[in-house]
């Protein structure tokens, strides 16, 4: 039975590689597929000044389209229309909200650019604003938030560190 499944993986292994050539595909058409697996980008989704009804303090890790929908359902159109069209077998989304803030100047914005990799962990760096002395301005409170599309790394546990390479959380990745 077991040599029966082997034979067939191998001859549909083998049909599909045919196919492929036939198809006018060749070695070359196999690399965009490959830079996508390998591409550790981070992109942003969505940023906002005014995200007080998703507000948590903190960092989510979302990895499926109904947790997102059901998060972002209280900012509107608008930020469902910037998520609706990812694929979640390949990417997972973090929302970074750092709660209320005492200025509209207060931004959100990542240390590094990609998923960096520290032995089996998944890195994203992200910028702690320090309190800086500023000119004199009105207080307008705001609660700033931004969405970032991660791409899955393959590894188990997911460090958001700040940039100094502070571990501020941790996510399981299944």
């Amino acid at each position: 039975m077991w040599r029966m499944i082997n034979g067939l993986s191998v001859l549909l292994s083998a049909a599909i590689s045919i196919g492929c050539s036939q198809a006018g595909g060749s070695a070359n058409s196999v690399a965009p597929v490959l830079q996508r697996v390998a591409d550790n980008n981070i992109s942003s989704l969505y940023k906002s000044q005014n995200c007080e009804s998703i507000s948590r303090g903190g960092f989510i890790l979302v990895a499926d389209s109904v947790g997102l929908q059901d998060l972002l359902a209280p900012l509107g159109a608008s930020a469902e229309a910037a998520v609706a069209q990812i694929d979640f077998n390949r990417h997972n989304v973090l929302v970074v909200d750092f709660g209320a803030q005492p200025t509209a100047a207060f931004t959100i914005s990542l240390a590094s650019g990609s998923v960096e990799t520290d032995g089996e962990n998944a890195v994203v760096r992200v910028n702690i604003p320090e309190g800086k002395a500023r000119k004199k301005q009105a207080q307008v409170v705001s609660h700033p938030c931004e969405l970032f599309l991660l791409p899955i790394t393959g590894r188990n546990t997911l460090e958001i560190r700040s940039q100094y390479k502070d571990v501020l959380t941790r996510f399981a990745v299944l």
